[in-house]
Order: structure tokens, then C-alpha cells, then sequence
């Protein structure tokens, strides 16, 4: 019985581990971003965040990229979010091609 606790409390702390990580690599995305966005920007991101975490993640590399290269000057506003989100999230439409017998 001992031996089922101890790997419970190493599971345990390893589970803590990786919450506390993404936890700061979260907050250091937020903080990045207060220097990088526009408070409706900043608003519009959070709303993508709760929506879709893997476009936000998307989205949040994609501007730190563009800040850190300097591809933007001053804060992205909402209206350039916009626009950046269209581009991420556009589709292509397929191509249909008939081939007759």
C-alpha cells in the first residue's frame, strides 16, 4: 500500500507542476499582450480565448512574432485584429473539377 501512495503523491505533484506552468505561461502571454494590444483588442482576444484556445494560442504567437520583428507600430487595435482573424480563420473554398466520360 505504500508503494500506490507514494505514486499517487508523484503523480500528484506532476499534474501541480504542469498546471503551475501553464498557469505563468499564460499570464505571461497576458502581460505580453497589454504591450502589444489595444484594450478592445486585448477584449476581443479574451473573448477568442474562451472560444477557441487553439486559435488564441495561434493568434497570441502570431503577434508577439510580429511585435518582436517590429511589423507593427504602436498597439494592434481591434480593427487590425480583425483583420488578422479573417486571414487566420478564412477558408479556402474547394476546387470541383468534372471529368466527363
Amino acid at each position: 500500500m505504500g508503494e500506490n501512495e507514494f505514486e499517487g503523491q508523484k503523480e500528484l505533484k506532476e499534474r501541480l507542476m504542469k498546471y503551475q506552468q501553464a498557469r505563468e505561461l499564460e499570464m505571461q502571454k497576458k502581460f505580453a499582450l497589454k504591450y502589444i494590444v489595444d484594450a478592445q483588442a486585448y477584449e476581443r482576444l479574451m473573448n477568442v480565448r474562451i472560444a477557441n484556445p487553439a486559435l488564441y494560442d495561434q493568434l497570441v504567437t502570431m503577434l508577439v512574432y510580429l511585435y518582436q520583428n517590429k511589423q507593427v507600430k504602436g498597439k494592434v487595435t481591434d480593427e487590425q485584429l480583425k483583420a488578422i482573424l479573417a486571414k487566420v480563420t478564412a477558408r479556402k473554398e474547394p476546387e470541383i473539377t468534372f471529368k466527363k466520360k
